[in-house]
């Protein structure tokens, strides 16, 4: 059987979304407003929507996406879907060599969907139920619809703003964090008293400081940070050793966004290091 796996490190990151920059191979269907090409934009609110919901489909759904050389992920995702409720085992992840997935398939069966209270659904891989090699170049998230149905969404249709395939690197040194919640919301006061509320988006910023991080660590996290700064939406976890599906309250430290201001190291003694980063994440 597959295994998807909680971390038992006090933090996960997730700098580089493979698909970005992918091609779409396949897809079962699509609306026409909402189209799958709108997964190649890491600007969540541009949406990809089907036409029916997955349980009247016959066989399977199915995402594909062309990598453009063969990789091999340790995490999957799913990023501001409109799933409402858990499921069961309805998800395979699957990998191939060809673009239309009928040779050397590795895949993942079983990935639970769930309802999470941060946008991020998110899933570490371990073993794979079939492993015919772990570097694949096309990928595809497939849906089977007789392990679920109408029931994860009050919608007829379900809608996703991003997937993510790509590696994750473990935060393994202590850090303290800080959350606050940003509301883009606009107040007005009219001269009679009255409170007139523009409802907006509202979202987290995450402020993170890590002291005594060892030389070798600061380095990778300077060079990745410098790498995939601002202009990169990434994925913190600051929560891997939650399972979502078991618990009322996984899933609120996950994020999806980018970091907002400059890293900033300073410097102790023996090559230790504080570190310090925040990061605000992303909001439809």
């Amino acid at each position: 059987m597959a295994t998807y796996k909680t971390l038992t490190y006090s933090g996960a990151i997730s700098f580089l979304n493979w698909i970005n920059d992918s091609t779409i191979v396949s897809v079962t269907n699509e609306a026409s407003n909402y189209p799958a090409k709108n997964l190649l934009n890491p600007i969540m609110s541009k949406t990809y929507r089907t036409t029916k919901l997955f349980n009247e489909h016959n066989g399977y759904f199915q995402i594909g996406f062309d990598l453009g050389s063969a990789k091999t992920p340790t995490l999957a995702g799913i990023i501001n879907s409109n799933i409402t409720k858990t499921s069961g085992s309805g998800l395979f992840l699957v990998g191939s060599t060809s673009a239309d997935f009928s040779t050397s398939l590795t895949y993942w069966d079983g990935l639970p969907l769930y309802e999470t209270k941060s946008r991020v659904l998110r899933w570490y891989l371990d073993t794979p139920t079939v492993n015919n090699g772990l570097s694949k170049r096309y990928w595809a998230f497939r849906f089977y619809p007789n392990d679920w149905g109408n029931g994860l969404t009050a919608d007829n249709f379900f809608e996703f703003g991003n997937f993510w395939l790509g590696e994750y690197s473990d935060l393994r040194h202590s850090y303290q964090s800080q959350i606050l919640q940003f509301d883009k919301s606009k107040k007005s006061n009219a001269f009679g008293g009255a409170t007139f509320v523009d409802t907006n988006s509202a979202g987290y910023q995450l402020a993170a400081a890590m002291p005594y991080v060892q030389k070798a660590s600061r380095q990778s996290l300077i060079t990745n940070f410098y790498t995939y700064r601002k202009n990169t939406h990434i994925i913190v976890d600051f929560e891997p050793f939650i399972d979502d599906i078991s618990s009322s309250v996984g899933g609120m430290n996950c994020f999806y966004g980018k970091i907002s201001d400059k890293l900033k190291a300073s410097f102790q003694f023996s090559g230790y290091s504080d570190i310090s980063l925040v990061f605000r994440e992303a909001v439809a």
